[in-house]
């Protein structure tokens, strides 16, 4: 800027837009055909050379001709080279600043700036990754994909985020469920780190319905809820972690129904993250959970499978420095529940108690004494059931109805053989705990709809049909029951 008149500024840069920065080779575009020339013709070596600064490696620089832009403007400040992204509208003071919080240069307040040396920094440092940053300033470093351990149990909902960076804007909105301590606020905070990476000039935020509710709530008392809308509307990304605490905030769910609107939109991404499916979500409002259940729907589970799980605890245990031997690892295999928190923090608790007492024996005796409060014989595995064979329940269920293995998984919709295959899907799962994907696949394909639909009506019907209620509670592989058809 320092470099060059005001009408010259203004006339070849002021509407810059950033494209996207991937494989050291930066894209910007401009609407103007005539500037687009002007600018290859004679200003890449000058651009390369400044945006080197901001974009380390950088090797190539592209000028693109899109006649419509709907990605990030680079607004370069007026008193330097210093440049800010923008998407929304413009407001005071925002040519010379980027907000790392919940939006990225569209913020009075609270602005930042970029240094060439240091990065960022924010005169009241926002994070976008932490939903009480507002106050803390800190983010969790740990939740990267390089400490992300991907297993059986949540490969589908770790490539479906990689599929959101590679084509971001296709598949929004992305839902993911899993229970509590599945690893979902890791996966969430990960897919945001590479985000910024990739795309370092993109409106990010992340909330919680907590943070959401009191950031809406202060917005009404100051009167800024124009203000506040504006910065959600302008996001090219929102993250919403636990989204099934909404349930009963009826004016703040339906803000954020309408924010959910505002940003279901082409080029625009929404991440959602909650303990259950769309359809379970009680005392929701019923627009929002209609908008949710149109979502792409992906469930996350824990770390069942034996490799799965010691694969966890051993990357645990090295990063804690700490030694397990055969025996011990078995009885943590053994006694551990399948929450990943959970095993964390006895890992932690144990290199702690270890780095106090050095000279400690660690055997079962040790571990019994010392870790009891994470070895809760009812959350424990070797608690839980043994694994049973999907194919033994359906030639169990096809035995106690006398209907044949084909006629079951086959198209046929008589009133007998959709009651024994709703009957087939509690089974799978409530008892072989398949998820709802997987339960669609092992019947031949069906949708997931269809699936979800039978396992609800079975459900309701046991609240009033004892015979049926019976049936499922007492099935047992290899053992006939009484059949209720």
């Amino acid at each position: 800027r320092q470099a060059l008149s005001q009408t010259k500024f203004t006339m070849w840069f002021y509407d810059l837009n950033f494209i996207e920065y991937k494989e050291k080779k930066l894209v910007v575009s401009t609407a103007n055909l005539i500037k687009k020339d002007k600018i290859e013709a004679s200003y890449i070596p000058r651009l390369k050379t400044i945006f080197l600064r901001y974009f380390h490696g950088l090797e190539e620089l592209e000028v693109l001709y899109q006649k419509s832009n709907k990605k990030t403007s680079m607004h370069f400040s007026d008193k330097s080279d210093v440049f800010a992204a923008n998407t929304g509208p413009k407001q005071a003071g925002n040519s010379k600043s980027m907000q790392p919080g919940a939006t990225f240069g569209n913020q009075a307040q609270g602005a930042s700036v970029f240094n060439a040396k240091d990065g960022f920094r924010s005169k009241k440092p926002v994070d976008s990754l932490d939903p009480s940053a507002a106050s803390t300033g800190k983010q969790n470093k740990e939740y990267s994909f390089d400490r992300f351990l991907v297993f059986k149990e949540n490969k589908l909902a770790y490539d479906f985020t990689q599929k959101v960076m590679d084509n971001f804007g296709r598949i929004s909105p992305l839902y993911i469920y899993g229970q509590v301590g599945v690893g979902k606020t890791h996966l969430l905070q990960a897919t945001i780190q590479e985000v910024k990476q990739r795309y370092p000039f993109y409106k990010i935020r992340y909330i919680t319905p907590d943070y959401f509710v009191g950031e809406f709530a202060m917005a009404l008392r100051h009167k800024k809820d124009r203000e506040f809308r504006i910065r959600y509307h302008s996001l090219d990304l929102l993250v919403v972690d636990d989204v099934q605490f909404f349930n009963g905030k009826e004016k703040s769910s339906i803000e954020f129904f309408h924010i959910f609107n505002a940003v279901y939109s082409p080029n625009k991404q929404m991440i959602i993250a909650s303990d259950c499916e769309p359809q379970e979500l009680s005392f929701f409002d019923e627009r929002l959970k209609s908008r949710l259940s149109s979502s792409v729907i992906v469930e996350m589970q824990a770390p069942k499978e034996l490799l799965s799980r010691k694969r966890l605890i051993m990357f645990y245990a090295t990063s804690l420095k700490l030694s397990l031997n055969a025996d011990i690892l078995d009885y943590l295999l053994c006694n551990l529940p399948y929450d990943i928190r959970k095993i964390r923090g006895a890992l932690r608790t144990l290199a702690m108690l270890l780095e106090i007492d050095a000279e400690a024996t660690l055997d079962e005796s040790y571990l019994k004494n010392y870790l009891y409060h994470w070895f809760k014989p009812s959350e424990s595995v070797a608690s839980k059931p043994l694994f049973i064979d999907p194919e033994k329940i359906l030639q169990q269920v096809c035995q106690d109805f006398v209907v044949s293995k084909a006629s079951l998984l086959s198209s046929k919709r008589s009133q007998k053989m959709a009651r024994t295959r709703h009957m087939l899907i509690y089974l799978l799962r409530h008892v072989a705990k398949l998820s709802i994907a997987e339960i669609a696949e092992f019947l031949g394909g069906r949708t997931t709809s269809t699936v979800h639909h039978g396992l609800k009506k079975i459900e309701r019907e046991t609240l009033s049909d004892t015979e049926l209620k019976q049936y499922l509670e007492n099935f047992n592989v290899g053992k006939k029951t009484k059949a209720s058809a």
